[in-house]
């Protein structure tokens, strides 16, 4: 029986230091010659590298994959 991993907005954290908080991520963006208006097209590739080794990862292990939107969702209600 395959598996199920959730992906939840809200359930992976950590800190990036020096670019988790407002003065930091325009320093860090600026360091490295990105507008600030910049930033989704810059955050592009990487949100879908994230996803692409994800998804292999999951096929790897013969899981799927669920991205829940909703917080307010309890995994219980999804898992079978």
């Amino acid at each position: 029986m395959p598996g199920v991993v959730l992906l939840r907005s809200d359930c992976c954290e950590g800190t990036l230091p020096g670019a988790c908080f407002a003065d930091g991520m325009t320093g860090f963006l600026k360091a490295h010659g990105i507008q600030i208006f910049d930033y989704p097209q810059f955050a592009l590739p990487l949100r879908e590298r994230i996803r692409e080794r994800a998804q292999a990862l999951a096929q790897e292990y013969g899981v799927s994959i669920e991205h829940i939107t909703k917080a307010h969702i309890p995994k219980e209600d999804v898992l079978v």
